[in-house]
């Protein structure tokens, strides 16, 4: 691999280079913010074929402009308001920022760097002090909001970016609401208050953003006041390298119009369970020591870490999983090639897409079954010229809401080679929409909200049990208002 930077007219050449194949990308320096990183398609770049003595000209490599936002930040009377986080987030990635800064003593703000497409701003005022007694005098303040003026994303007037220019976003009115206290106290399994090494987590149900607290002497715990909406707090004493929970609780909380203070949240001890895995349709192959894994994977998006207990598949296909709570899925790791998941089960339950509750008694009981027969939808997507869409993301997900959580296996985000071909394996029987995306509107695997807005453009279909489906996609649209 060879870098080499541009001359003040943008030309380039390597020298010297062996016959073979290579790929040519260029990408802006730091100090050049009004231009975009490139993109790699999920085929990678295109490659260039060089033979011994060729001379290969007119290869350029366009940088492309990115765009901007100003705005203001104000309150309710049109007075500016200083030192607020502000960021820009693609319409479609829920939890993506483009851009942040803050806003200045004016209450201005510039968001720059940005690709075109629509976005959605938000200023999120920062709010200090998590413990007992730190905002006890604290009744109202600014929440965050979305431009013009909303505390709801799907209200939110999206802002459109063009390449190479300035958008001015106008004025965003901060929105004061009353602020809520959360308090109380956690207990371990035993009744007894917790200890330092316990960690309590307050998490709203619509932010991935969450943050935690070690209890004060007695299991007190307080989080800085929060404006109305539902919440959940957790907590979890933990021992052992790695660190395992040994101890949880979890309880949902709806903050309306009063503090919540004097919540008792009691700990119950973390499960340890054993499993096998089930090869079906053919004998076991050989799998390397410690090559195949499964592992249980907490699917609430709104804690600071994402955290899995891991247990290695041994020589008799038996594993242990511990440190096991509530909202758990169970997935496989390093799955020989030609097997897929066919399901996870608890007994004779079906829990492949189902966060569990688990408990010691359910040792014995857990299977994860790996098989060589299992449903596909394959197809190629195509622009509207019917030319392959190299850089599209075609984005599978079922009918029914339920499953439309990170790793369900109903859910699924991915890109296409350079022919615009995609395939998706190991799909359970049932009913789906598919859709091709361009690089405008991809989105991520956190994104479940935006879910909703696509099923007009998506493509409905049914995929039957060992079926394999043969569906091809026009991209859709840029940009859709």
């Amino acid at each position: 691999m060879a870098t080499i930077y541009s001359d003040a007219r943008g030309r380039y050449e390597f020298r010297g280079l062996p016959a073979g194949e290579y790929t040519v990308s260029a990408r802006p320096s730091q100090y050049q913010g009004q231009f975009l990183a490139p993109v790699t398609p999920p085929g990678g770049p295109p490659r260039i074929t060089l033979a011994d003595g060729q001379v290969i000209d007119g290869h350029d490599l366009p940088l492309v402009r990115a765009g901007a936002i100003v705005g203001r930040l104000v309150d309710a009377d049109g007075d500016p308001l200083s030192g607020v986080n502000v960021s820009a987030q693609r319409v479609g990635q829920s939890f993506t920022s483009y851009s942040t800064i803050f806003s200045d003593e004016h209450g201005r703000y510039r968001l720059y760097r940005l690709m075109p497409g629509d976005y959605a701003i938000l200023a999120k005022p920062v709010t200090d002090g998590d413990n007992l007694g730190s905002d006890a005098v604290i009744t109202t303040g600014y929440v965050d909001t979305y431009h013009p003026s909303t505390s709801s994303r799907d209200e939110a007037t999206p802002v459109r970016v063009r390449g190479g220019e300035e958008t001015a976003a106008g004025d965003l009115v901060l929105i004061r609401a009353r602020l809520l206290r959360i308090s109380g106290t956690v207990l371990d399994s035993r009744g007894s208050s917790a200890t330092a090494r316990t960690t309590v987590f307050l998490a709203h149900e619509n932010k991935r953003a969450s943050f935690g607290t070690g209890p004060l002497p007695g299991g007190l715990f307080s989080f800085r006041a929060q404006p109305p909406g539902k919440y959940r707090v957790i907590a979890r004493l933990r021992e052992g390298t790695p660190d395992l929970d040994i101890e949880y609780a979890s309880m949902p909380i709806n903050l309306i119009d009063s503090d919540l203070q004097d919540l008792v949240l009691r700990m119950k001890p973390a499960a340890t369970v054993s499993g096998r895995v089930v090869f079906e349709g053919g004998p076991p192959p050989a799998v390397p020591g410690n090559a195949l894994h499964v592992y249980a994977q907490e699917t609430t998006e709104a804690l600071f870490e994402s955290r899995n207990r891991s247990g290695s598949v041994g020589k008799d296909l038996s594993f242990t999983l511990g440190g096991l709570g509530d909202n758990l899925i169970i997935r496989p790791a390093g799955v020989p090639a030609g097997w897929t998941l066919k399901g996870v089960f608890l007994g004779n339950t079906d829990i492949t897409d189902v966060p569990t509750e688990f408990r010691d008694a359910d040792t014995g009981r857990l299977q994860v079954v790996l098989t060589t027969r299992a449903s596909q939808v394959s197809g190629t997507v195509t622009d509207k010229k019917g030319q392959p869409a190299a850089a599209a993301q075609v984005v599978l997900f079922p009918e029914d809401k339920t499953y439309w959580f990170p790793m369900a296996t109903r859910l699924r985000f991915g890109g296409v080679g350079r022919d615009g071909r995609f395939a998706y394996d190991g799909l359970p029987a049932g009913r789906y929409y598919l859709i091709a995306l361009p690089p405008e509107r991809t989105i991520g695997e956190h994104s479940i909200d935006t879910l909703e807005a696509l099923v007009p453009e998506a493509t409905a279909l049914f995929i039957g049990a060992d079926e394999q489906r043969q569906v091809d996609l026009k991209l859709a649209a840029i940009t859709r208002r």
